[in-house]
């Protein structure tokens, strides 16, 4: 079978050499260097390969060539979510799509750009400064294989929004299992607190992404209405203040 893409995938299968037990087998490449010491020859890389079978007097056969050919495809197109920052503050483009392939990911400013601007093999990329609403475009190589662009799609605000909800459900189905508040911009936190309606506080953070998963010292508050207020300073060092109710669902 053929190699893909320089996975190193091909091999040499199906032969069969009489002369008694005890067979000894090399397998060379066109370099003459040994890449097997088996009958079948797996986990090479395209190019020409033979074998040499020795018997247990030491009588040598040849086997004729065999050519394991590049198989070119086109790789899955790299996918990313579009985002939107705070401008001239950094963007972080994480890939959704990774794969097991080992493959190297590729960040251009444009789909005509002939030098990458970055490139590595999880397809994370950071861009420092962002000041205007961009997109960057991604493809993935492996030897002769691309992908199609993949694109990363970063919009610029000059105001810090902030989304609060007003339910969640801690009940470990893996779906709003915890209050999280969702922040577009910058954001610089000096307390995010949660209060029981005895106003006693059950939860404190200065990080945003620190989320209320509904237990007290491990253990599941009850179904109701819980407080929250929330102190911190946006973009352009612009104050926000909110509070309000959050109700604990099962």
């Amino acid at each position: 079978s053929d190699d893909t893409c320089g996975f190193t995938t091909g091999s040499v299968r199906g032969l069969s050499v009489s002369g008694g037990a005890n067979m000894q087998y090399e397998w060379f490449n066109a370099a003459g260097v040994i890449v097997g010491n088996k009958l079948l020859l797996d986990k090479q890389k395209s190019g020409e390969y033979f074998m040499e079978a020795t018997d247990a007097g030491g009588c040598k056969v040849n086997s004729g060539q065999f050519t394991i050919k590049d198989v070119v495809r086109t790789l899955p197109a790299p996918v990313y979510n579009e985002q939107t920052i705070a401008r001239s503050t950094a963007a972080s483009l994480i890939l959704r799509n990774p794969s097991n392939l080992p493959l190297i990911y590729e960040l251009y400013e444009t789909q005509q750009a002939v030098q990458a601007l970055m490139s590595n093999k999880n397809g994370l990329f950071t861009i420092p400064s962002v000041g205007q609403n961009s997109i960057y475009y991604i493809k993935a190589v492996a030897g002769n294989c691309t992908s199609n662009w993949g694109q990363a799609i970063v919009k610029v605000s000059d105001e810090t929004i902030v989304e609060i909800p007003n339910a969640f459900s801690p009940n470990g189905d893996g779906v709003n299992d915890e209050f999280r508040i969702k922040v577009t911009g910058l954001i610089f936190v000096k307390s995010f607190r949660v209060y029981n309606r005895y106003v006693q506080m059950i939860f404190e953070s200065r990080a945003i992404n620190n989320h209320f998963n509904g237990t007290i010292n491990g253990r599941p508050l009850l179904v109701g209405t819980y407080y929250y207020t929330l102190d911190a300073f946006g973009a352009f060092n612009k104050k926000i203040l909110r509070q309000g109710s959050i109700t604990l669902l099962k």
